[in-house]
This record gives structure tokens, sequence and C-alpha cells, in this order.
């Protein structure tokens, strides 16, 4: 073999080399490729979880909130029972009793609408939590039209004789029974889901909703015990 065929071997044999590198390159970067691709998608992914579960403890802590500043004014609820007790002592001839005790009924409902469009307003990050929050509303919108039947019928005290006055026991327990009772009901049910939801999803919030819906329950406790003496 002469120096020519021995030149031309070499530039062959480099050629080689050059063109096995280059595959072992483009190989090496694909493999970069794919792991940077495949570190991408998990990242995301883990991304998209992690919203997943930061929007249902939105909407639980909102919930849990929105129900707590609802209860934050005993003082509406405080002002009508003595309001209501004045009108019933006095043998039902307590007219200004019976117009603050209707006041307090409607006050409580305005107070109501502001929780139900804040409630309207959170996000439901899935079908359950809209199902949570639609009992809340079902219950809030119930008792409501039992507030706003009684105080219907202590507006009309005015108008009314003393006979159809002291009627008002028991209009006032039909109204606790098919107003009161159900809504209070739709409520805790809802929150008794929401407590599930947190469970079964991880999330903060139990012992609120345990301390939430043992005042509810005890409420409905007081509410029936009511009932009797009517």
């Amino acid at each position: 073999m002469d120096n020519a065929d021995i030149s031309y071997g070499m530039r062959v044999r480099k050629g080689l080399e050059v063109e096995r590198g280059m595959r072992g390159d483009s190989k090496a970067t694909a493999v970069v490729c794919f792991i940077t691709v495949t570190a991408f998608l998990f990242t995301a992914a883990l991304s998209g979880c992690g919203g997943k579960d930061q929007g249902k403890q939105q909407f639980a802590d909102g919930v849990v909130r929105l129900i707590r500043e609802n209860q934050s004014q005993p003082e509406i609820k405080e002002e009508g029972k003595e309001a209501f007790q004045r009108y019933y002592q006095s043998g039902f001839s307590d007219l200004e009793s019976a117009a603050a005790a209707a006041e307090s009924f409607e006050k409580s409902n305005e107070k109501d609408r502001g929780t139900l469009q804040e409630l309207a307003s959170l996000e439901k990050p899935d079908d359950r939590a809209a199902e949570i929050a639609a009992g809340l509303e079902e219950g809030i919108r119930t008792m409501d039209e039992g507030n706003a039947r009684y105080a219907e019928e202590l507006r009309r005290a005015p108008e009314q004789s003393h006979e159809e006055r002291a009627n008002i026991d028991p209009a006032g327990k039909a109204i606790m029974e098919r107003y009161y009772l159900v809504g209070l009901d739709a409520i805790i049910s809802a929150l008794e889901g929401l407590s599930a939801y947190v469970r079964d999803n991880g999330l903060k919030g139990e012992e609120q909703l345990r301390e939430l819906l043992e005042g509810l329950r005890q409420e409905r406790r007081d509410l029936e015990l009511s009932m009797q003496y009517m």
C-alpha cells in the first residue's frame, strides 16, 4: 500500500470515527431531550395535582369561614328572642315587641343574603364541592323562608284580634317543623358531606367542622325541645 492509499485509508477511518461520534452525540442529545421533557411533564403533573388540592382546601376554608361569619352576630338572634318573649309575656298586647321580633327575623335574612352571595362566588373544584354548596344554599334558603313567614305573622299583629295573636304558637310550630328543622337538616347534611370531603382529600379543617356540627346539632335539639312546649 503506497502513501496515497494509506492517506485515503486514514481519511476514511477518520470519517467513520467522526460519523460514529456524531451518532453518539445525537443519541446522547435525544436521551437528554427525553429526560428533560419527562421531567417537565412530571413537574406539570405535580403542579396540576397541587393546584387541585389547593382549590379543594380553599373551598373548604371558604365554607367554614362563611358559616362562622354567619354565626358571628348572635345579638340579632338574642334581640329577636327577647322581643318575642316580651310580646308573649304581655299576653300578645305589646305590639312594639312584636315589631321588634319581626325586625330581627328580617335582619337575619338580610345577613343570610350576604352569605348566599359569597357562597355562590366560591370556586367549586369538583362535583362534590358543588353538591355541598348546593345543600348549604338549600338549607339557608329554607330557614330564611321560615324567618320570612314568622316576620309576616308578627307584622300582622296590629290588625289582628287578641284571639288571632294568641294563635301564633300553632302557627310558629308549623313554621319550625316545615322550615327550621328541614333547613337545619340540610345544612347539617351538607357540612357532614364537607367533613367527609376534607377527610377523603387529606385537607385541613376537620376539627373546625366538628365544632360547627356540634353547635348546629345542639341548636336542632333545642328547637325540638321548644316545640314540645308550644
